[in-house]
């Protein structure tokens, strides 16, 4: 019986395997306009623009929630109340990445987590040396902060210094590649495409801007109808749900094509994260008895986009499929553009085999859903192998130079690279010849985003 009990618990054992590390990335919540002439009567004239909304707050807390739920109460991977060795949090220096990150951390501790002064401790000492204070001290009770709110350092860097969460804007390049997508065939034929749409909202949004309407302008104006969707205004007067309809399509394809259409800008837009998910793994895989157990970004949506394609959690051929409602074989197919609030969680496990060596395994969840990896249909990776994807696919070492001059990167291939974009992007274009007699059935809804 003793040595049936021993083989049941080591099967147990390695069968569930250990959780070792969380990196998570989130987009910040629900935000005001990026346009300060945009509705002000409903934004404050100004106040609220970019800025963090009470849904917001609401969303990235809620959030912060089930992460206690799942890491706390059912992994037991943190500790209950808050160890500063356990958890690195870190922010882009945006006041609504800040403030997410905050609202997201106080659903991680919440009220009645934090901390409490010793009974014997003489209250009277435990002051500041402001003179004569108005507060009623002994009234607080031992409680360190009322009701035991429990404060966490975020870590940030202002924007002209942060290469890690905002090199797409201190790097010349980025904009180059964007620029290069816009020359593209497969951009004019999009907006060829999206001609008759393109037309309406000429006609909807009277505006001083004199550039010409195409798909990128058409993103921008969606982005200020979400934060309105969201503060509960209603829609601009004549926007009917057709003409939105493709505009929220326009913005999904036109993000994922114009930030992420090549293999140059997959390389670029994600060899820093990458590189830095890398360091947290391998740290962890050599020094398994670091006290670092949860890693934590508060960003924005070009914080997950190249995260998202790196992963293979979506990619632009995917979507034009499920638009056109045509059969695809990827094994995953999310939406282009991430909505507020959403999340990617990267997991790394541990396993002892049958042979008793110790391997390493990726999870990755976005917004609550396992994804399948490594191009199979499994919901795991050996961390080896994923780790090699990475390194092959993505990450150039070199990324400095990169980031400075694209063309000492594209010289040396840049005719096949050409050709073989080409040929892609034709085959899109002849599935797209189809796409507006499927928009009622391929179309996403707002709420998609």
């Amino acid at each position: 019986m003793k040595s049936i009990f021993v083989f049941l618990v080591f099967f147990i054992a390695f069968a569930a395997g250990k959780l070792e590390l969380v990196i998570e990335f989130i987009r910040h919540g629900a935000r005001g306009p990026s346009d300060s002439t945009w509705n002000p009567e409903k934004w404050g004239n100004g106040f609220d623009i970019h800025q963090l909304t009470e849904v917001g707050m609401r969303q990235t807390y809620i959030l912060g929630r089930e992460m206690r739920n799942r890491y706390i109460e059912r992994e037991n991977l943190l500790s209950k109340k808050y160890n500063n060795t356990e958890l690195y949090v870190r922010s882009t220096s945006s006041s609504r990445a800040l403030q997410s990150a905050s609202s997201h951390l106080y659903g991680l501790y919440p009220l009645g987590t934090g901390l409490e002064i010793d009974q014997n401790y003489p209250l009277d000492i435990a002051v500041p040396p402001y003179q004569n204070l108005t507060l009623d001290i002994p009234n607080m009770g031992y409680d360190a902060l009322p009701r035991k709110f429990q404060p966490i350092e975020i870590h940030s860097l202002d924007q002209e210094k942060d290469m890690l969460l905002n090199y797409a804007n201190l790097c010349p390049t980025y904009q180059i590649l964007k620029n290069q997508q816009e020359k593209k065939q497969l951009f004019q034929d999009l907006n060829v495409e999206f001609k008759e749409t393109l037309e309406h909202m000429q006609e909807i949004f009277k505006t001083t801007d004199s550039s010409p309407w195409n798909i990128t302008k058409v993103s921008r104006f969606v982005t200020n109808i979400y934060a309105d969707i969201y503060k509960n205004n209603p829609l601009p007067e004549g926007l009917t749900s057709d003409i939105w309809r493709n505009m929220t399509v326009i913005k999904d394809l036109e993000r994922q094509y114009v930030e992420l259409g090549s293999d140059l800008q997959r390389k670029f837009m994600g060899t820093p994260l990458f590189k830095e998910i890398q360091k947290y793994f391998l740290d962890k895989i050599n020094n398994p008895d670091s006290d670092l157990k949860y890693v934590f970004f508060s960003g924005h949506y070009l914080t997950l986009t190249p995260l998202m394609v790196g992963l293979n959690i979506t990619n632009l051929e995917c979507l034009i499929n499920k638009f056109h409602g045509l059969p695809d074989d990827h094994l995953n197919c999310e939406n282009g553009y991430p909505i507020y609030a959403s999340q990617i969680l990267i997991e790394l496990h541990s396993r002892v085999m049958e042979t008793g060596m110790k391997k390493h395994f990726v999870k990755v969840i976005y917004n609550g859903k396992e994804m399948n990896l490594c191009e199979k249909g499994k919901i795991e990776c050996e961390f080896e192998e994923y780790n090699n994807r990475i390194q092959k696919e993505i990450i150039v070492n070199d990324f400095n130079k990169l980031c400075y001059d694209p063309g000492e990167f594209t010289m040396e291939k840049k005719e096949n690279e050409a050709t073989k974009e080409e040929k892609q992007q034709n085959g899109f274009l002849n599935k797209f010849s189809k796409f507006l007699s499927h928009a009622d059935n391929g179309m996403r809804s707002s709420m998609f985003y």
